[in-house]
């Protein structure tokens, strides 16, 4: 008979020592550590009950390997088949085919079967406009759907920790986040677990330590300049704890929690709600606009959210800009105007409804691009194309400047004036493109690129402060604010 796994209980929240005392008052090692909080968390959100087979996500690092041997451990008590899966993303070289042959040994030192598959991460990145970062999740999440539908597996479970989920959480709040964000990573979504939510990074490297595991470490998450997630855990939230609040990390958790508990009452309402105001259109869904009008803007938010998941695939969300500018396309604009969402959807306002639509939103959304202030150090989200700009001051010359008729380029800060603007292409821009003296014309670099007529407003030109063009995004960049031998310090913009 299977036990149930765990008892109903809040945990230690946030308690990171790793010297904790068991109930006769000993010092817990850490494998009773971390079964506990896998128990913990099984208790409080049912991952593991009732369930037969589980398709662990492996990596190779600590936590993915903590939560594979655990499991491994308890399988019996568990009743669980279990099967490892491990995606090669085709970047890091060496460092990578050794993570894959790490994983491999060890699923075969413990009698799993594994599912591998080799990735082309980067050119998936270039084929989508993505960051590297944002690909290679599509690409693995992609890869775990495809693996547990393939081998009939009833949950995939990854090796995300409470650390993560802070992360998450401060990230979110950084780009403007509504509750689903400030939750964080959620313990259960879809055919997708966490057993170890409960669990601090901390505890599932002690586990391998304790137990000689040796699990791979992926040197690229030391590099502050590799992800914006690495910024935050290694500058963003030291300088949080050290200056601000020594326990922030416990703080972050706990709006977390706040805010799942508050999803968690409110959602059955907005799920009904959406039952009279959402309707199916072949794909994709309609709003009614009445019904949106008399809701008050919180509830619009979230009915958005129930349209979008239904059309999307859900292991993404919308930030907080598009859900702005689709309360502005459905209050605000005419009808017949369109929105650019990500992932390729299109919103669409008919007379009495507005539809979400996958498929084709950049050939048939072509709303002019709006202006917008693009701050130093920030980001800005351009709704009408489905595309974010950010900006980034760097205390180094970059390995690569990026390309002008790229997705990203670098220039001299010294000789720009901040802040920046992102508009569309008005009638007489011009600048000196790089590696030439004279100015040209915005329309004929358009017109020498063919760029279509109707979507030459919707390709964003940046300007300093001054008004000077920097750069046609795709095409061309100024000369004017080149990287040089004297140059000091570096203006890094990126689109994705």
């Amino acid at each position: 008979m299977r036990r149930r796994c765990g008892e109903s209980r809040a945990p230690d929240r946030g308690d990171v020592s790793l010297c904790s005392r068991d109930s006769s008052g000993g010092v817990e090692a850490p494998p009773s550590r971390l079964r506990r909080r896998l128990e913990e968390t099984d208790g409080r959100y049912k991952l593991l009950i009732e369930v037969s087979s589980v398709l662990v996500a492996c990596s190779g690092g600590p936590d993915s390997v903590a939560l594979l041997h655990l499991l491994w451990v308890m399988r019996e008590e568990l009743g669980l088949r279990l099967g490892v899966a491990h995606l090669h993303h085709g970047i890091r070289g060496a460092d990578a085919d050794a993570d894959a042959d790490y994983v491999a040994a060890l699923a075969e030192r413990l009698d799993l079967p594994l599912v591998h598959e080799l990735a082309d991460v980067p050119a998936l990145a270039r084929e989508t406009r993505q960051s590297s970062e944002a690909a290679a999740r599509q690409a693995r999440y992609d890869f775990l759907k495809r693996a547990a539908e393939a081998g009939g597996w009833e949950r995939v479970a990854l090796g995300h920790t409470a650390s993560d989920r802070v992360e998450s959480v401060l990230l979110n709040l950084l780009r403007g986040s509504g509750l689903h964000g400030l939750r964080g990573m959620p313990a259960a979504r879809g055919c997708f677990v966490r057993p170890l939510l409960l669990a601090w990074r901390e505890e599932t490297e002690a586990y391998c330590a304790h137990l000689d595991l040796q699990p791979r470490l992926d040197q690229s998450n030391l590099d502050p300049a590799h992800a914006a997630r690495n910024r935050v855990r290694l500058e963003l939230l030291p300088l949080l704890r050290a200056q601000y609040n020594p326990s922030v990390n416990q703080a972050l958790l706990r709006l977390a929690e706040a805010a799942e508990e508050e999803l968690d009452w409110t959602e059955p309402q907005v799920a009904a709600l959406a039952e009279t105001a959402l309707r199916p259109a072949g794909e994709g869904v309609t709003m009614d606009l009445a019904a949106l009008a008399e809701a008050p803007p919180g509830l619009r938010y979230r009915l958005w959210r129930e349209a979008w998941r239904r059309v999307a695939d859900e292991s993404w969300d919308l930030s907080a800009a598009d859900y702005q500018a689709l309360d502005r396309l459905a209050l605000c604009s005419q009808t017949g105007r369109h929105l650019a969402l990500p992932h390729d959807i299109c919103a669409r306002k008919g007379y009495n409804e507005v539809s979400l639509l996958p498929g084709g939103a950049e050939r048939i959304c072509l709303a002019p691009l709006e202006s917008y202030l693009l701050p130093l150090a920030g980001t800005v989200v351009l709704p009408e194309i489905g595309r974010r700009v950010g900006l980034r001051l760097l205390a180094r010359r970059p390995e690569e400047l990026g390309q002008a008729r790229g997705r990203q380029i670098v220039l001299d800060a010294a000789r720009v004036a901040v802040p920046f603007t992102v508009r569309a292409w008005e009638p007489g821009d011009r600048l000196v493109p790089l590696g030439m003296t004279g100015h040209r014309k915005v329309q004929d670099i358009f017109t020498d690129n063919k760029v279509p007529v109707e979507e030459r407003r919707r390709v964003p030109i940046i300007v300093d402060a001054q008004g000077r063009l920097i750069w046609v995004v795709g095409h061309a960049m100024s000369d004017e604010v080149k990287v040089s031998a004297e140059t000091r310090e570096y203006l890094s913009i990126t689109v994705e």
